[in-house]
C-alpha cells in the first residue's frame, strides 16, 4: 500500500498459501490451513488465517512446500509446520504439525521440494 516502508525481502509460494520473510519484522503465513501450513496451531478452511510470529526468533529464511512450511533462524535452528504425510517436516512421524516446531540445529541452509525438504548443517 501506498506509504507502506516495510520491505518484503522473501516471498515463498506453497500449493494453497505465501509466506512472507519481513526482515526484522518477522514472517507471515496465511492462505489454506487445512495442513496447518499456516502454522496457526487450528487447522480450518479459512483462507485468511494468520501464523503468530516467533517471538524472540530472528527469521532468515522461510520457505513454502506443497502444504508445509520451513523456518531457518537467524541462530541456525529450522523450524518446521504443516503437512507431514509422507514424514517431510523430518519430525519421525506421519502427523501433521499444528505449529512451528525445533527440528535442527546448527543449520546452514535448507531447501524445499513439494512433499519433500533437506538442511545443510
Amino acid at each position: 500500500s501506498a506509504g507502506h516502508s516495510e520491505a518484503v525481502c522473501t516471498v515463498s509460494c506453497g500449493w494453497t498459501h505465501v509466506a512472507i520473510l519481513r526482515g526484522v519484522q518477522g514472517y507471515r503465513v496465511w492462505g489454506r490451513n487445512n495442513y496447518f501450513q499456516c502454522g496457526t496451531g487450528l487447522s480450518s478452511p479459512s483462507s485468511d488465517l494468520s501464523a503468530e510470529e516467533l517471538h524472540g526468533v530472528g527469521a532468515r529464511k522461510i520457505l513454502c512446500g506443497s502444504e508445509h512450511c520451513l523456518l531457518l533462524d537467524k541462530t541456525g535452528k529450522l523450524y518446521l509446520w504443516g503437512w507431514n504425510e509422507h514424514g517431510n517436516c523430518g519430525t519421525n512421524s506421519v502427523e501433521n504439525i499444528a505449529s512451528p516446531t525445533l527440528v535442527l540445529d546448527q543449520v546452514c541452509d535448507m531447501f524445499v521440494g513439494s512433499a519433500h525438504c533437506f538442511a545443510i548443517t
